[in-house]
């Protein structure tokens, strides 16, 4: 059997730097609503945990975040989860829309499905980054606090009114697109 998911990316609609704490981290307010673009997470049973990748590259200076859920839910769960995960890689790399912490959120849905598993996952999310929980549902969502905690709420549809967004030739890491507020 293997699960097909797409991943999807998110805007965020506003962003706000409500206050800076004592340990570094900032306090935020922000709106996200997941949109079409999607990278697409093919996972299916096997002996070993592997990971292909495809489509747009990823630098490999980081972790992948589908390992990490991986992991982080094989720790949980208190035993080996093994899989093959194939990801087709269409959101940018590096665009703030999300699309790591969407793949990851797409990898702990399918390995709950794939080795039937009852476990609630949204802690878990939040572990391996402050934008999984959102993208276990997507949809739309207040963010507010230090981007660990997600107030969903339901976004009106802005009528007669397009939203574009556009990606700029250069790679922003949200951190850093925090601490230049």
């Amino acid at each position: 059997m293997t699960i097909a998911l797409p991943a999807r990316a998110k805007l965020n609609l506003d962003l706000v730097v409500t206050a800076k704490r004592s340990d570094g981290l900032h306090e935020l307010r922000t709106r996200m609503q997941a949109v079409d673009l999607h990278d697409l997470l093919e996972v299916e049973p096997s002996g070993v945990t592997e990971l292909e990748l495809t489509g747009l590259h990823v630098s490999g200076d980081k972790p992948n975040t589908v390992l990490a859920a991986h992991a982080a839910l094989e720790l949980a769960a208190g035993r080996a989860l093994p899989a093959r995960f194939r990801l087709h890689k269409r959101i940018p790399p590096g665009s703030g829309l999300g699309g790591a912490s969407s793949d990851a959120a797409a990898a702990l849905r399918a390995l709950v499905s794939l080795h039937r598993l009852d476990i609630d996952v949204a802690p878990i999310a939040a572990r391996v980054g402050s934008d999984v929980p959102f993208f276990l549902t997507g949809g739309a969502a207040l963010v507010e606090g230090d981007d660990t905690e997600q107030l969903r709420v339901e976004l009106r549809a802005i009528a007669a009114r397009t939203e574009r967004a556009a990606r700029p030739a250069v790679k922003i890491e949200g951190g850093d697109a925090v601490c230049a507020t």
